[in-house]
């Protein structure tokens, strides 16, 4: 790639590397679920695939860098802003939300059919249900205004951010993050220094001490503090990309892919370890010399078949859960005493294949309906669980 003409930052964050990391993101969440669901283990690798955890927080991540990025090149209001983010999550959203309210009925006898799982799971999710139909009205109130998120745990009662449509909690976490992120903007990157640099340390001291504090209350991470220094490092990464020559972001990017191993080792943290490798491709691609690692790595996320789940991972992330609960229903009429393993082997490519169908025509007629679906927009997938 030396010889070519270095790509544009912006032109492989409209069509390249980061629509095949949300593919891989959305893909992991997806196993992850249907792991949980099968009840394939809390131990070893059936625990690791279920850390959709670490999905969230490389979402959470690439929402910084690239809302940062759309606001850097497009300066708008705040009402702009905001209106063009209601119309680009809420028509799926709403559709999805709909679909969850009407299957509660079916949740309720699916969880009593999971005779072969453990009984205190089985009670736990039971449970949870039954309070969600007592307190539907509530419940909705909070998930269509995107209140969900910011509504503590009572003690007794079910978690709200995860009632209904338990990956709905994350738009809640992401709108709220919405409704600052302008504003927030001004003030890092239109302000001297040193106010920057207070509101930054603020943020992320607010981070550890929300978490400490209030970690029961919001078992989910749902509320925008228990997430803000993520989001700071997406922001900063986005400003990074400004900061050096050509022959710069090759070499920084170079540093970066090759100490991201590192960064995972000391911070304990695949997803920063993750965003570290992510960053360092893009800038070493975007400079005049790429290496053959960045090459590897930037035709392994623009394959195409990433290429084509990645423009469909919102509505793969939305509806993927609903699928897999009547895939779930199916299987255990028909295999009531499968073990977890045929469970899983059967649930995942099922439930995948009807997952990707159906985020097929939610992107068709929902997504470009709204005014989004063009392949040069800046897609931002919420953080997912």
């Amino acid at each position: 790639m030396s010889s070519e003409t270095p790509r544009t930052v912006s032109t492989s964050l409209h069509i390249g590397e980061l629509t095949g990391l949300r593919a891989l993101l959305a893909l992991w969440v997806l196993i992850g679920h249907a792991a949980g669901l099968a009840e394939l283990g809390s131990t070893g690798f059936g625990h690791f695939l279920q850390r959709g955890d670490l999905a969230v927080d490389v979402f959470i991540i690439l929402s910084g860098f690239v809302i940062t990025l759309a606001l850097n090149k497009r300066p708008t209001s705040w009402s702009a802003f905001m209106r063009d983010r209601f119309r680009r999550l809420m028509p799926a959203y709403f559709v999805t939300l709909a679909v969850a309210v009407c299957l509660l009925p079916y949740q309720g006898e699916l969880f009593q059919k999971m005779g072969t799982f453990d009984p205190q799971t089985v009670s736990e999710w039971s449970r949870q249900q039954s309070l969600e139909v007592m307190h539907l009205p509530y419940h909705l109130f909070l998930h269509v205004t995107m209140l969900h998120g910011v509504v503590p745990i009572a003690p007794g009662q079910e978690s709200i951010a995860l009632a209904l449509l338990p990956v709905a909690w994350s738009l809640s976490l992401e709108w709220q993050f919405y409704v600052i992120a302008p504003a927030l903007h001004r003030l890092l990157f239109r302000v001297k220094a040193p106010l920057a640099l207070l509101i930054t340390a603020a943020a992320c001291v607010g981070t550890v001490i929300f978490n400490r504090l209030f970690h029961a209350e919001f078992p989910s991470d749902s509320a925008l503090p228990a997430k803000f220094g993520l989001f700071f490092l997406g922001i900063y990464s986005a400003s990074l990309i400004s900061c050096f020559s050509q022959t710069g972001k090759s070499e920084v990017g170079r540093c970066l892919m090759h100490a991201s191993p590192v960064v995972w080792l000391f911070t304990a943290s695949v997803p920063i370890g993750l965003w570290v490798f992510v960053m360092g491709t893009i800038l070493n691609l975007a400079g005049d010399s790429a290496r053959l690692e960045a090459r590897i790595a930037s035709s392994i996320l623009k394959h195409r078949i990433l290429m084509w789940i990645g423009e469909r991972s919102y509505s793969l992330y939305l509806c993927h859960m609903l699928v897999q609960w009547l895939v779930l229903g199916a299987i255990i009429a028909v295999l009531p005493q499968a073990k977890p393993i045929l469970r899983f082997a059967l649930l995942l490519p099922i439930s995948a294949a009807c997952s990707l169908i159906t985020a097929h025509f939610m992107e068709r007629f929902l997504e470009r309906r709204a005014g989004f679906g063009t392949a040069s927009e800046v897609k931002m997938l919420p953080s997912v669980h």
